[in-house]
Order: C-alpha cells, then structure tokens, then sequence
C-alpha cells in the first residue's frame, strides 16, 4: 500500500499543478494514471469517475489517443464488473474514435479488447466478426 499512496500522492501533485496552470493535456493524463493506479488495488468507483473525468476534457481538448484510451479503460473496467453492456458501449466509442483519427495500430488493439469481450458474453458470431477486422 505503501508504493501506492506514494503514487497516488505524485498523481495528484501533477493533477493540482496541472488545473491550477491550465494545462488540460497533463490534467487528463494525470486523470488516466490515477485511474489505472485506483484499479489496480480495486477502487473501481473512483477508477471510473477519473476515466470519466479524463474523457471530457480528452474531448474538450481534441486529443484522440487520450480518449480512445479512457473509453477503452472504462470498457475494461466494465468488463471486470461483469457489466459488459456498458463495456461494448464504451469499446465500440473507443473504436470510432480511432477510426474516426486513422489510429490503425490502436484500432487493431481495440478489436481486440471488442472480441474478447463478445467471447466473455458467448457471442461468438460478433466475435469472430469482430477479429476478422483485425485481418
């Protein structure tokens, strides 16, 4: 736990400095790691409200890499929960977006989170659909 809070404590050094200096790029990626930190030790709820967080202003901001990698961040974390309604929701967005800014490689690595996701709920038809994109 040790390594974690001082992680944690360095995540939010970086966030305050970056909302108080406005530098909206370093506040979503501070948003991002702080998410995936909270995850790992299983503080889902909080894990889900920074990705959320992440993702306005990733939007806001217009930066494509950040906001693929949240909504795919939520997906997974949907997908743990076993809520995977709300993780195709956000993997297919995910998707779009790297569609939408000809982000092949991370197109590729989406399918497959998308996949793996329709093999957890046994739909293997929107499966095998879906990874054949990767082809």
């Amino acid at each position: 736990m040790g390594k974690f809070q001082t992680a944690n404590d360095c995540l939010q050094q970086s966030l305050s400095t970056a909302r108080r200096i406005g530098y909206r790029k370093t506040e979503a990626t501070a948003l991002s790691y702080a998410a995936l930190t909270h995850q790992f030790i299983g503080n889902q709820q909080i894990a889900i409200e920074n990705l959320r967080e992440c993702l306005v202003i990733a939007t806001e901001i217009q930066d494509y890499n950040i906001e693929y990698l949240a909504l795919d961040c939520l997906g997974c974390i949907y997908t743990s929960q076993g809520n995977y309604h709300l993780a195709i929701e956000c993997i297919r967005q995910s998707l779009e977006v790297t569609r939408q800014n000809n982000l092949l490689q991370k197109e590729f690595y989406i399918l497959g989170n998308l996949g793996a996701t329709y093999v957890r709920i046994k739909d293997y038809d929107s499966a095998t659909n879906t990874l054949k994109q990767m082809l």
